[in-house]
């Protein structure tokens, strides 16, 4: 892997894994995103393990469920609201309709209303019931609001046992909901911790490579130096021997005389061709351990940044294990 790609896929890697409690699913007093104060690449950021990796304090999360009228393609009726702390509409949406088939009932989605048909809850009626609901985007999150039909038009609003099944009902779901996310997302910050894990033994692993291309560079130039000597000392006979040959007049009117001059001479330009060629790869080796150090350098950099996203991480990841503890 070039270096360059390195560096992207570490950024990557770091974004991703230091904002995984900057998502929506938790209520106040849960995991907030991190702020970061170190300067990099690209105008990229990195965490800086005083500010975000702090132990959390969390309680356990509670869901109030108001009384509301709406229509929900009927007339206007009384109806129900929890609202889910930052939650999207769509994930609200899906897990209610979850929730319903759990209840027993049948659930399609029309108009953006979810139908729930033959839902039986035992707190709320001793009868199969339908529930229509929708999701609505609030500043704070998402808003649930349900209408609960015991018999044909008949929906439940005023009376007060029925008040306390549907809010039994409506905040068991939310809370369930806040549970449930709060398991992904303890599996999402031990992902990533293992993804980071995995990159620092990477980054080990390409250090310890570098410098093998060093000791391998620097075994490549001592060897060329070694055939520029040798070509040298071979140069140096060769042309001893041409010029011995090349004084003698009777040796130069001879055919194969002639031929093993012309051989002598071949052979020469061909150590020097050897001799050019050692030169260039000397150079090439020096610059390959210039380019080897600088690696190690950026390398042990960014071991240095992942180690202490680590740490980070590992905060995260008992944040995450300590609010999941306050569903028991």
């Amino acid at each position: 892997m070039s270096r360059f790609s390195l560096i992207i896929t570490l950024l990557f890697l770091l974004h991703s894994s230091i904002g995984i409690f900057a998502q929506e699913g938790y209520p106040d007093g849960s995991p907030k995103a991190v702020s970061t104060d170190k300067n990099i690449t690209n105008g990229i950021e990195f965490p800086s393990i005083t500010e975000y990796a702090a132990q959390q304090n969390y309680v356990k999360p509670t869901f109030e469920v108001v009384g509301v009228e709406t229509s929900l393609g009927h007339e206007t009726r009384p109806a129900f609201m929890v609202v889910l702390p930052n939650v999207e509409p769509d994930d609200a949406a899906k897990a209610w309709g979850k929730y319903m088939k759990k209840q027993g009932a049948d659930v399609e989605e029309t108009e953006a209303v979810i139908v729930a048909k033959g839902a039986r809850v035992s707190d709320i009626h001793s009868k199969s019931i339908n529930v229509y609901a929708k999701v609505q985007q609030k500043v704070e999150g998402t808003g649930l609001v349900a209408m609960f039909e015991t018999d044909k038009e008949e929906f439940l609003g005023d009376d007060v046992q029925m008040h306390e099944g549907v809010e039994m009902l409506m905040a068991n779901f939310a809370l369930n909901f806040a549970r449930e996310d709060a398991e992904e997302r303890l599996k999402s910050v031990e992902k990533a911790l293992k993804n980071l894990e995995n990159m620092l033994d990477k980054l080990k692993r390409q250090n310890e490579g570098y410098h093998r291309d060093i000791v391998k560079a620097k075994g490549d130039i001592a060897e060329a130096k070694g055939t520029i000597e040798m070509t040298k000392q071979q140069k140096e006979l060769t042309e001893n021997v041409i010029e011995a040959h090349e004084e003698t007049e009777a040796y130069l009117e001879d055919e194969l005389a002639a031929k093993e001059l012309k051989k002598k001479n071949k052979e020469l330009k061909k150590l020097d061709r050897t001799k050019d060629r050692s030169y260039k790869n000397i150079d090439k080796d020096k610059q390959d351990i210039i380019e080897a150090q600088e690696n190690i350098e950026e390398n042990e950099r960014q071991q240095k940044m992942v180690q202490e996203a680590i740490l980070n991480q590992h905060q995260e990841v008992r944040n995450a294990q300590q609010y999941l503890r306050v569903f028991e």
